[in-house]
């Protein structure tokens, strides 16, 4: 019996789980394409610069911080970074295209050619996201979202 768990279970046991900035692991964003490549040793065809408009984390998330405590996030936040790296499923898109869209950031058992929390582009502006931690997915519609924010301005 000892031999069953050391062969099934503790490999399935050894995997972490990437330490995301928030769960479920997704970002809003509008903005600029500004360059755009194919990245080398990937299967992921695009990888593009993007100058933000607005990078939102979305509400009802939430982390552990270092003493496992649970931070949640009610409420949808600007994130304040200005330009991004942002993977994509889908050909290419022109330079200067403007890009809205909702975000995935990468764990090494998706995309391991990638780097872990590269963010990759979900291909739609809304969607449900997996939850690593508690398992059920999340629907986040972006696009109501980002017109909130843009609102603001």
């Amino acid at each position: 019996m000892k031999f069953i768990f050391i062969i099934f279970i503790l490999p399935t046991a050894c995997l972490a789980l990437c330490d995301y900035p928030h769960n479920p692991p997704a970002v809003c964003l509008s903005g600029i394409i500004t360059s755009s490549s194919r990245p080398q040793k990937t299967k992921l065809p695009c990888l593009y610069k993007v100058k933000l408009g607005h990078l939102i984390r979305p509400g009802q998330t939430y982390h552990y911080n270092d003493k496992l405590e649970l931070v949640t996030y009610p409420k949808a936040q600007k994130l304040e970074q200005k330009i991004i790296a942002l993977y994509s499923k889908g050909p290419c898109l022109k330079t200067r295209q403007k890009i809205r869209t909702l975000a995935i950031y990468n764990c090494s058992d998706w995309y391991a050619e990638i780097p872990d929390l590269a963010l990759i582009d979900n291909g739609a502006i809304e969607a449900s996201v997996r939850d690593p931690w508690k398992g059920p997915k999340t629907f986040f519609d972006c696009d109501a979202i980002l017109k909130k924010f843009e609102s603001k301005k």
